[in-house]
């Protein structure tokens, strides 16, 4: 077993786990206010974008009727 490659395994390891502990810190780090940022976000989904659209062609309908 080489002893300078576990050691480094470890060390990348122990990063990852710092890097998980802070961002797990950053999401529940108590009451917050307002829209969530950007990176916590899961972004656009091709369903929502799917919707916007049935929405806008609906709501051009429903001006055009009235």
């Amino acid at each position: 077993m080489d002893l300078k490659r576990v050691l480094a395994e470890l060390r990348c390891q122990q990063q990852q786990i710092h890097e998980a502990i802070m961002v797990l810190e950053r999401i529940g780090g108590g009451r917050r206010r307002g829209r969530p940022p950007k990176w916590m976000s899961a972004g656009v989904t091709e369903e929502s974008k799917k919707a916007r659209i049935a929405n806008s062609e609906a709501r051009k309908q429903n001006v055009e009727a009235k």
